[in-house]
């Protein structure tokens, strides 16, 4: 949003054309904040995938 308010100004836009501008969502910042479907389900996937170490009793 900063990019977009100093091109304005550098260039003179009106207010008026830079309100009638259509913004796109999500953000760029939250594209990059948030993870993908695709790295959570892997994320879940793994974490399923991997074996559970049980504590097996040292025979004595």
């Amino acid at each position: 949003m900063i990019t977009e308010l100093t091109l304005a100004i550098m260039n003179q836009v009106p207010l008026e054309v830079l309100a009638n501008t259509v913004h796109c969502y999500p953000t760029q910042a939250e594209v990059f904040q948030y993870p993908t479907q695709a790295e959570v389900f892997q994320r879940i996937a793994l974490q399923h995938a991997r074996p559970q170490r049980v504590a097996v009793p040292h025979p004595r």
